[in-house]
């Protein structure tokens, strides 16, 4: 069974894994310009919002991680 830190790594990496593909179809894929126009608009919404959530576990992690008892 995992710990609550082990889970939220976990979620962390998925995240990053996801932030890094939409990221890369954003900024190099030519069909992101085909995408239609709303499309077009909230596809960089979606990724500024998962990096944003991506920092916050970070730094949910990072206080976990100092604030462990031994």
């Amino acid at each position: 069974m995992s710990t609550f830190l082990e889970r939220l790594e976990e979620e962390e990496r998925d995240l990053s894994e996801k932030v890094a593909k939409l990221e890369a179809f954003v900024d190099n894929n030519p069909a992101y310009e085909n995408v239609g126009d709303v499309q077009f608009v909230l596809l960089p919404a979606q990724l500024n919002a998962m990096i944003a959530y991506l920092h916050i576990l970070q730094y949910r992690i990072e206080d976990l991680v100092s604030n462990k008892k031994d």
